[in-house]
């Protein structure tokens, strides 16, 4: 719960703010989720446990995205998901590990703030392709990050 806060907070800088309104504007969103606010009002953020055969009501969801849900996080590894307005994040997005051994590749600190943005894009309705490009990631990697963290590569 801390780092989600934490990285909420995060999101509410200034520079951070600005760039996901921008955005928003730049995509010519729908009403309802114009605006940073109102796209956190919308959403709602939930937990996937990728060892949990979970239900349709218990992610509140219909049963084709619960099934689309479970392809995403069991079988392509993803780190986070959106289904509607639900964002769904696993334990990969909270990974804080490190190591007395000044190697970076024991020092992993997953990047929850990019992670968040990235979905929230998805709920407010812009176009999958320019989301789910490393382009996309990488500027709001630039606006948003979680200082000390890793970057996140997109795969598909």
């Amino acid at each position: 719960m801390k780092i989600l806060v934490e990285s909420l907070g995060r999101i509410n800088e200034d520079d951070c703010k600005n760039f996901i309104n921008e955005t928003l504007t730049k995509y010519k969103v729908g009403k309802e989720s114009n605006s940073l606010d109102k796209l956190l009002n919308r959403a709602t953020l939930g937990y996937y446990n990728v060892n949990v055969d979970y239900s349709n009501t218990d992610l509140g969801v219909d049963m084709r995205s619960t099934i689309l849900l479970r392809d995403a996080f069991a079988n392509r590894g993803a780190s986070a998901a959106t289904a509607g307005p639900h964002i769904f994040l696993s334990d990969k997005v909270f990974q804080r590990s490190s190591s007395i051994i000044p190697l970076p590749r024991w020092n992993r600190k997953a990047d929850t703030p990019t992670y968040i943005v990235h979905e929230l894009f998805h709920v407010a309705g812009i176009d999958k392709s320019i989301i789910d490009s490393q382009q996309m990631t990488d500027a709001i990697r630039r606006n948003c990050r979680l200082l000390g963290s890793d970057r996140i590569i997109i795969r598909h």
